[in-house]
C-alpha cells in the first residue's frame, strides 16, 4: 500500500489494495472477514475503505471532530461525511 500510495492518490491506493486482498481470498476459496483501513498521507489527505456496508470513523479537522463513514456496496467504495439523518438512521454497532 505504501508503494501504491506513492504512485497514485491515497484513496485509490487503499481501494486497490483492499480489492486485491478480497480477490486473493476468493481465489484461495476463503471468505474475507470484515476489514477496514484508514490512512493519512504526509500532505494530510485522508483515505478509508472497508468491505462491510458501513464503517463509521471520526477525524479531527477544522478544530472539531467530524464523523465520516466508509461504505462498500455493489463492489464500490465511497466515503461520506455523516449528517444528522445518517446518525439517526444508523443501525450498526
Amino acid at each position: 500500500t505504501l508503494l501504491k500510495a506513492q504512485q497514485m492518490p491515497l484513496q485509490q491506493a487503499l481501494e486497490e489494495t483492499l480489492d486485491e486482498h478480497i480477490k486473493r481470498m476468493q481465489k484461495a476459496g476463503r471468505v474475507c472477514d470484515a476489514i477496514s483501513l484508514i490512512a493519512i498521507d504526509p500532505q494530510g489527505n485522508l483515505g478509508a475503505v472497508t468491505n462491510i456496508a458501513q464503517f463509521p470513523f471520526v477525524i479531527y479537522e477544522h478544530d472539531e471532530v467530524q464523523l465520516y463513514c466508509a461504505m462498500y456496496q455493489n463492489e464500490k467504495h465511497n466515503i461520506i461525511k455523516c449528517d444528522e439523518e445518517w446518525i439517526r438512521t444508523y443501525t450498526g454497532d
